[in-house]
Protein backbone atom coordinates (compact mmCIF):
# COMPACT_ATOMS: atom_id res chain seq x y z
CA UNK A 1 0.00 0.00 0.00
CA UNK A 2 3.10 2.41 0.33
CA UNK A 3 3.94 1.78 -2.85
CA UNK A 4 1.07 2.43 -4.27
CA UNK A 5 1.13 5.91 -2.49
CA UNK A 6 4.36 6.14 -4.28
CA UNK A 7 2.89 5.55 -7.48
CA UNK A 8 0.05 8.14 -7.35
CA UNK A 9 2.97 10.49 -6.17
CA UNK A 10 4.99 9.71 -9.35
CA UNK A 11 1.76 10.34 -11.84
CA UNK A 12 1.29 13.44 -9.96
CA UNK A 13 4.50 15.03 -11.35
CA UNK A 14 3.79 15.22 -14.38
CA UNK A 15 0.21 16.53 -14.18
CA UNK A 16 0.99 19.03 -11.50
CA UNK A 17 -0.72 22.80 -12.41
CA UNK A 18 -2.79 21.75 -14.54
CA UNK A 19 -4.94 18.78 -13.53
CA UNK A 20 -8.05 19.95 -10.99
CA UNK A 21 -7.70 17.73 -7.82
CA UNK A 22 -11.26 16.30 -7.90
CA UNK A 23 -10.46 14.94 -10.90
CA UNK A 24 -6.96 13.37 -9.68
CA UNK A 25 -8.08 11.66 -6.89
CA UNK A 26 -10.82 9.76 -9.12
CA UNK A 27 -7.92 8.66 -11.40
CA UNK A 28 -6.05 7.71 -8.96
CA UNK A 29 -8.65 5.35 -6.94
CA UNK A 30 -9.26 3.75 -10.55
CA UNK A 31 -5.57 3.48 -11.88
CA UNK A 32 -4.92 1.43 -8.40
CA UNK A 33 -7.46 -1.23 -9.15
CA UNK A 34 -7.16 -1.62 -12.65
CA UNK A 35 -3.11 -0.37 -13.08
CA UNK A 36 -1.21 -0.95 -9.71
CA UNK A 37 -3.10 -4.54 -8.62
CA UNK A 38 -3.16 -6.17 -11.30
CA UNK A 39 0.62 -5.77 -12.02
CA UNK A 40 1.37 -6.38 -8.48
CA UNK A 41 -0.05 -9.33 -8.67
CA UNK A 42 1.46 -10.35 -11.80
CA UNK A 43 5.17 -10.22 -10.59
CA UNK A 44 4.32 -10.94 -6.95
CA UNK A 45 1.72 -12.98 -6.78
CA UNK A 46 2.01 -15.77 -8.61
CA UNK A 47 0.88 -14.53 -12.13
CA UNK A 48 1.97 -14.96 -15.31
CA UNK A 49 5.03 -12.29 -14.92
CA UNK A 50 6.05 -14.40 -11.93
CA UNK A 51 5.68 -17.94 -13.71
CA UNK A 52 7.48 -16.95 -16.35
CA UNK A 53 10.73 -16.04 -14.09
CA UNK A 54 10.74 -12.25 -13.97
CA UNK A 55 12.46 -10.58 -11.11
CA UNK A 56 11.42 -7.24 -9.55
CA UNK A 57 12.99 -7.08 -5.89
CA UNK A 58 11.03 -3.43 -4.84
CA UNK A 59 8.83 -2.29 -7.76
CA UNK A 60 11.03 -1.51 -11.08
CA UNK A 61 7.73 -2.91 -12.86
CA UNK A 62 5.04 -2.17 -10.72
CA UNK A 63 5.83 0.90 -9.51
CA UNK A 64 8.46 3.17 -11.70
CA UNK A 65 7.60 1.59 -14.94
CA UNK A 66 3.95 1.97 -14.31
CA UNK A 67 3.52 4.94 -13.00
CA UNK A 68 6.14 7.04 -14.86
CA UNK A 69 4.26 5.47 -18.06
CA UNK A 70 1.05 6.68 -17.17
CA UNK A 71 2.11 9.95 -15.91
CA UNK A 72 3.53 10.16 -19.83
CA UNK A 73 0.09 9.38 -21.28
CA UNK A 74 -1.61 11.55 -18.50
CA UNK A 75 0.57 14.91 -19.61
CA UNK A 76 -0.53 14.01 -22.65
CA UNK A 77 -4.09 14.23 -22.28
CA UNK A 78 -4.00 17.23 -20.34
CA UNK A 79 -1.89 19.10 -22.80
CA UNK A 80 1.10 21.55 -22.27
CA UNK A 81 0.74 24.29 -18.98
CA UNK A 82 -0.29 27.85 -20.38
CA UNK A 83 2.39 29.33 -18.57
CA UNK A 84 5.02 27.20 -20.25
CA UNK A 85 7.84 25.13 -18.45
CA UNK A 86 9.77 26.69 -15.52
CA UNK A 87 12.64 26.29 -13.83
CA UNK A 88 12.58 25.01 -10.12
CA UNK A 89 11.84 28.34 -7.75
CA UNK A 90 13.54 26.97 -4.89
CA UNK A 91 16.91 25.06 -5.05
CA UNK A 92 17.50 24.15 -0.99
CA UNK A 93 14.07 22.66 -1.48
CA UNK A 94 15.28 20.15 -4.16
CA UNK A 95 17.74 19.29 -2.18
CA UNK A 96 15.95 18.73 0.58
CA UNK A 97 13.40 16.80 -1.29
CA UNK A 98 15.96 14.73 -3.03
CA UNK A 99 17.65 13.71 0.44
CA UNK A 100 14.45 12.70 2.00
CA UNK A 101 14.30 10.36 -1.18
CA UNK A 102 17.49 8.66 -0.35
CA UNK A 103 16.23 8.29 2.92
CA UNK A 104 13.31 6.69 2.10
CA UNK A 105 14.35 4.31 -0.23
CA UNK A 106 16.05 2.78 2.57
CA UNK A 107 12.61 1.49 3.18
CA UNK A 108 11.97 0.88 -0.23
CA UNK A 109 14.65 -0.89 -1.32
CA UNK A 110 15.31 -2.56 2.30
CA UNK A 111 12.17 -3.05 3.13
CA UNK A 112 10.98 -5.35 0.23
CA UNK A 113 13.34 -8.22 2.15
CA UNK A 114 10.82 -8.22 4.31
CA UNK A 115 12.96 -8.80 7.27
CA UNK A 116 15.81 -7.16 8.94
CA UNK A 117 18.27 -9.72 7.60
CA UNK A 118 21.29 -10.11 5.60
CA UNK A 119 19.32 -9.62 2.16
CA UNK A 120 18.02 -6.08 3.77
CA UNK A 121 21.60 -5.06 4.15
CA UNK A 122 22.20 -5.96 0.73
CA UNK A 123 19.47 -4.11 -0.82
CA UNK A 124 20.46 -0.98 1.45
CA UNK A 125 23.92 -1.14 0.43
CA UNK A 126 23.40 -1.31 -3.34
CA UNK A 127 20.74 1.36 -3.04
CA UNK A 128 22.95 3.57 -1.63
CA UNK A 129 25.92 2.71 -3.95
CA UNK A 130 23.47 2.80 -6.82
CA UNK A 131 22.23 6.31 -5.76
CA UNK A 132 26.20 7.61 -5.76
CA UNK A 133 26.86 6.24 -8.85
CA UNK A 134 24.15 7.70 -10.68
CA UNK A 135 24.42 11.14 -8.50
CA UNK A 136 28.21 11.23 -10.01
CA UNK A 137 27.24 10.16 -13.94
CA UNK A 138 24.87 12.68 -13.73
CA UNK A 139 26.73 15.87 -12.57
CA UNK A 140 29.84 14.58 -14.85
CA UNK A 141 27.55 14.82 -17.84
CA UNK A 142 26.46 18.22 -17.27
CA UNK A 143 29.89 19.18 -16.33
CA UNK A 144 31.05 17.83 -19.99
CA UNK A 145 27.90 19.77 -21.90
CA UNK A 146 27.54 23.10 -19.97
CA UNK A 147 31.41 23.49 -18.16
CA UNK A 148 29.65 23.39 -14.55
CA UNK A 149 28.02 21.00 -12.59
CA UNK A 150 24.88 21.96 -10.52
CA UNK A 151 23.03 20.53 -7.38
CA UNK A 152 19.47 19.87 -8.92
CA UNK A 153 21.63 17.85 -11.63
CA UNK A 154 23.05 16.24 -8.59
CA UNK A 155 19.39 15.04 -6.92
CA UNK A 156 18.57 13.71 -10.24
CA UNK A 157 21.05 11.32 -10.84
CA UNK A 158 20.94 10.02 -7.13
CA UNK A 159 17.22 9.85 -7.94
CA UNK A 160 17.87 8.16 -11.18
CA UNK A 161 20.78 5.65 -9.79
CA UNK A 162 17.68 4.66 -6.74
CA UNK A 163 15.27 4.12 -9.81
CA UNK A 164 17.46 1.70 -11.69
CA UNK A 165 18.71 -0.63 -8.79
CA UNK A 166 15.65 -0.78 -7.34
CA UNK A 167 14.13 -4.02 -9.60
CA UNK A 168 17.16 -5.50 -8.98
CA UNK A 169 18.44 -4.52 -5.31
CA UNK A 170 18.33 -7.52 -4.05
CA UNK A 171 19.56 -9.76 -7.00
CA UNK A 172 22.87 -8.18 -7.42
CA UNK A 173 26.34 -7.83 -5.91
CA UNK A 174 27.93 -4.09 -4.98
CA UNK A 175 29.95 -3.90 -7.76
CA UNK A 176 27.22 -4.33 -10.29
CA UNK A 177 24.83 -1.80 -8.42
CA UNK A 178 27.52 0.82 -9.00
CA UNK A 179 27.80 0.09 -12.55
CA UNK A 180 23.51 -0.13 -12.44
CA UNK A 181 23.79 3.72 -11.15
CA UNK A 182 25.97 4.86 -13.67
CA UNK A 183 23.77 3.22 -16.67
CA UNK A 184 21.10 4.47 -15.22
CA UNK A 185 22.19 7.95 -14.62
CA UNK A 186 23.73 8.02 -18.70
CA UNK A 187 20.06 6.49 -19.81
CA UNK A 188 17.78 8.92 -18.03
CA UNK A 189 19.96 11.74 -18.57
CA UNK A 190 20.25 11.34 -22.35
CA UNK A 191 15.85 10.66 -22.44
CA UNK A 192 15.05 13.61 -20.38
CA UNK A 193 17.25 15.89 -23.49
CA UNK A 194 15.94 14.18 -26.03
CA UNK A 195 12.18 14.30 -24.14
CA UNK A 196 12.65 17.80 -23.60
CA UNK A 197 13.81 18.66 -27.54
CA UNK A 198 11.18 16.31 -29.42
CA UNK A 199 8.93 15.31 -27.41
CA UNK A 200 5.44 17.20 -27.58
CA UNK A 201 4.28 15.92 -24.40
CA UNK A 202 4.71 18.20 -21.04
CA UNK A 203 6.01 16.14 -18.65
CA UNK A 204 6.39 19.10 -15.84
CA UNK A 205 8.49 16.99 -13.57
CA UNK A 206 10.06 14.43 -15.92
CA UNK A 207 8.53 11.43 -14.65
CA UNK A 208 8.88 9.30 -17.54
CA UNK A 209 12.51 10.10 -18.50
CA UNK A 210 13.64 9.45 -14.84
CA UNK A 211 10.76 6.75 -13.05
CA UNK A 212 9.65 5.08 -16.33
CA UNK A 213 12.87 5.01 -18.58
CA UNK A 214 14.76 4.35 -15.20
CA UNK A 215 13.24 1.45 -14.43
CA UNK A 216 12.58 -0.34 -17.88
CA UNK A 217 16.66 0.51 -17.75
CA UNK A 218 17.21 -1.50 -14.37
CA UNK A 219 14.99 -3.94 -15.10
CA UNK A 220 16.42 -4.99 -18.44
CA UNK A 221 20.08 -4.60 -16.79
CA UNK A 222 19.43 -7.23 -14.14
CA UNK A 223 19.12 -9.96 -17.04
CA UNK A 224 23.10 -9.25 -17.11
CA UNK A 225 23.91 -9.21 -13.74
CA UNK A 226 21.60 -11.29 -11.33
CA UNK A 227 23.86 -13.17 -9.23
CA UNK A 228 21.65 -16.43 -9.64
CA UNK A 229 20.14 -16.25 -13.74
CA UNK A 230 21.79 -13.46 -15.07
CA UNK A 231 23.95 -13.68 -18.92
CA UNK A 232 27.39 -12.65 -16.89
CA UNK A 233 26.83 -14.77 -13.66
CA UNK A 234 24.81 -17.53 -12.51
CA UNK A 235 22.76 -18.25 -15.58
CA UNK A 236 24.90 -19.30 -18.06
CA UNK A 237 24.45 -18.32 -22.01
CA UNK A 238 21.27 -20.13 -22.54
CA UNK A 239 19.58 -19.63 -19.55
CA UNK A 240 20.97 -16.15 -18.98
CA UNK A 241 19.55 -15.15 -22.46
CA UNK A 242 16.50 -16.43 -21.67
CA UNK A 243 16.39 -14.90 -18.33
CA UNK A 244 17.10 -11.21 -20.22
CA UNK A 245 14.41 -11.95 -22.66
CA UNK A 246 11.35 -12.84 -19.95
CA UNK A 247 12.89 -9.48 -18.39
CA UNK A 248 12.59 -7.46 -21.53
CA UNK A 249 9.24 -8.94 -21.99
CA UNK A 250 7.79 -8.35 -18.60
CA UNK A 251 8.86 -4.27 -18.72
CA UNK A 252 8.11 -3.75 -21.75
CA UNK A 253 4.61 -5.59 -21.25
CA UNK A 254 4.28 -3.36 -18.25
CA UNK A 255 4.83 -0.05 -19.40
CA UNK A 256 2.39 -0.86 -22.35
CA UNK A 257 -0.88 -2.36 -20.35
CA UNK A 258 -0.11 0.76 -17.76
CA UNK A 259 -0.38 3.11 -21.13
CA UNK A 260 -3.15 1.71 -22.52
CA UNK A 261 -5.04 1.55 -19.46
CA UNK A 262 -4.56 5.16 -17.82
CA UNK A 263 -5.44 6.64 -21.80
CA UNK A 264 -8.80 5.02 -21.50
CA UNK A 265 -9.38 6.23 -17.77
CA UNK A 266 -8.04 9.27 -18.68
CA UNK A 267 -10.57 9.27 -21.81
CA UNK A 268 -13.17 8.34 -20.21
CA UNK A 269 -12.64 11.26 -17.33
CA UNK A 270 -12.56 13.60 -20.24
CA UNK A 271 -15.49 12.42 -21.10
CA UNK A 272 -17.36 12.94 -18.28
CA UNK A 273 -15.78 15.66 -16.24
CA UNK A 274 -13.65 18.67 -16.07
CA UNK A 275 -10.16 17.68 -15.93
CA UNK A 276 -8.16 20.68 -15.99
CA UNK A 277 -8.07 23.90 -13.91
CA UNK A 278 -9.26 26.37 -15.68
CA UNK A 279 -6.90 29.10 -17.63
CA UNK A 280 -7.07 31.88 -14.81
CA UNK A 281 -6.60 29.30 -12.03
CA UNK A 282 -3.30 28.04 -13.90
CA UNK A 283 -2.27 31.29 -14.92
CA UNK A 284 -2.85 33.00 -11.07
CA UNK A 285 -1.51 29.11 -9.98
CA UNK A 286 -3.85 26.45 -8.24
CA UNK A 287 -2.66 27.43 -4.59
CA UNK A 288 -5.74 29.91 -5.28
CA UNK A 289 -8.17 26.89 -6.61
CA UNK A 290 -7.54 25.79 -3.11
CA UNK A 291 -8.14 28.72 -1.31
CA UNK A 292 -5.03 28.99 -0.36
CA UNK A 293 -1.55 31.45 -0.49
CA UNK A 294 1.68 29.66 -0.79
CA UNK A 295 3.28 33.71 -1.14
CA UNK A 296 2.03 36.41 0.56
CA UNK A 297 4.03 38.72 -1.01
CA UNK A 298 2.60 38.26 -4.37
CA UNK A 299 -0.63 40.32 -2.90
CA UNK A 300 1.24 43.17 -1.84
CA UNK A 301 3.11 43.73 -4.50
CA UNK A 302 -0.19 43.09 -6.72
CA UNK A 303 -1.86 45.21 -4.29
CA UNK A 304 0.40 48.28 -4.63
CA UNK A 305 1.33 47.90 -8.28
CA UNK A 306 4.44 47.40 -7.83
CA UNK A 307 6.60 46.25 -11.27
CA UNK A 308 8.63 43.51 -11.49
CA UNK A 309 11.83 45.62 -11.15
CA UNK A 310 10.63 47.37 -7.99
CA UNK A 311 9.88 43.89 -6.76
CA UNK A 312 13.16 42.17 -6.97
CA UNK A 313 14.78 45.55 -5.79
CA UNK A 314 12.81 44.73 -2.36
CA UNK A 315 13.67 41.44 -2.05
CA UNK A 316 17.62 42.01 -2.83
CA UNK A 317 17.10 44.47 0.28
CA UNK A 318 15.33 42.32 2.11
CA UNK A 319 17.80 39.97 1.82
Amino acid sequence: MTFAIIAAAIISGSVVERMRFGAYVILIMVWLMTVYLPLCYWVWGGGWMQQLGAKDFAGGTVVHISAGTSAYVGAHFLGVRENGPGEPHNVPFVILGGSLLWFGWTGFNGGSALAANSLACLAIANTYLAAAAGMTMWITMDWLKTGFPSSIGAMNGAVAGMVAITPAAGFVNPGCAMIIGLIGGLVCNCSMQLLRKYSPVDDSLACFGLHGIGGYTGAIILGFFDMDDGLFFGGGLKGGFRFLGVQTLCATAGGLFSGLVTACVFFALKSGMRVRVEKDTEHTGVDRYHAEKAYRQEDTDREHGATEQETQGAEIVEV
